[in-house]
């Protein structure tokens, strides 16, 4: 697809924004494949694993029991498997607009796929805050497990899904504007991330009691699982956050014109892929579907 290939896409009528760049983007033949290559991913990837993470929490939830109950983490996770069905209804949305030259799907798709960024950044952070509290104030953890704890957690996710959609708006700032805001919330974002994980691994590796003999105990298995856990979370976090500071840095220099733009986009998004994959797969793997990868102590 050309830059001149159809008067449909009339981005001129828009003020210039962050909005007008991506359909700039996309109106690039580089843009028009690595929305095809986005949502072949979305679909054969990362669909699948949140379809049967919401199919899992639906039975536990019709069944509850003491062993199948949803922590809260579980239901963070739930919620990030709805923003991925928002995200793939975004990107299947934004593939027929590229493709029709209909910048109306193409906007609508935008708009989608930012409320997902938005809410995925924010969920990260509650699940990290949660591990925090069950690992550092286990007694305080313990408290949030009754029905104030709970109520405590929905009005919690009502605001962040509110701050979701608000977030959608950013859409329509100046590029600089954008990349400033965005830049500021993912710094903050990560100090938090980065304190509640680094505070998990001091615990974690902290020696165990000494026993009659004076001598210290062995690590615990599930202690060094969880530190081995919260290692991998933590990394590919970084690369997240990270990746998506450095890009809009570059975005708001501008030292690059549309096409490098949109190739800095790219590079976002599979940057993202892994820490978007880490909360299902962690859900399955408790959940005991994850077989190939669960050793003879888990399994105890």
């Amino acid at each position: 697809m050309s830059v001149n290939s159809s008067s449909s896409w009339n981005a001129s009528l828009l003020p210039y924004n962050t909005l007008q760049q991506k359909l700039q983007c996309l109106h690039l033949a580089g843009g028009s494949l690595s929305t095809t290559l986005v949502m072949v991913t979305h679909i054969l990837l990362r669909l699948p694993l949140n379809v049967l993470v919401l199919f899992l929490s639906h039975q536990r939830w019709r069944r509850p029991s003491s062993t199948t109950a949803l922590t809260h983490s579980d239901v963070f996770t739930v919620h990030t498997s709805v923003l991925e069905l928002i995200c793939s209804s975004g990107a299947v949305l934004t593939f027929s607009g590229v493709h029709t030259d209909t910048t109306v799907l193409a906007v609508v798709g935008i708009l989608l796929s930012s409320v997902y960024l938005t809410g995925i950044m924010l969920f990260h952070t509650l699940t990290c805050v949660e591990r925090h509290l069950a690992v550092a104030h286990p007694v305080t953890y313990l408290g949030l497990k009754n029905v104030k704890g709970i109520r405590m957690r929905n009005v919690t996710i009502g605001i962040v899904w509110l701050m979701s959609f608000a977030g959608s708006l950013t859409m329509y700032l100046s590029v600089k504007e954008f990349t400033v805001t965005s830049s500021c919330i993912l710094g903050v974002v990560l100090i938090i991330v980065c304190f509640c994980s680094l505070s998990v691994l001091s615990v974690l590796v902290r020696p165990g009691p000494v026993d009659r003999s004076g001598r210290r105990q062995q690590v615990d298995q599930s202690k060094l699982r969880a530190f081995h856990t919260i290692m991998i979370i933590l990394c590919v976090l970084l690369l997240k956050f990270g990746g998506s500071i450095f890009v809009f840095s570059m975005s708001g220099a501008q030292v690059f014109d549309v096409a490098g733009q949109c190739l800095i986009s790219i590079f976002l998004f599979w940057s993202c892929l892994p820490s978007d994959l880490v909360l299902p797969l962690l859900f399955l793997l408790r959940a005991g579907k994850l077989r190939c990868w669960k050793t003879p102590q888990q399994s105890d």
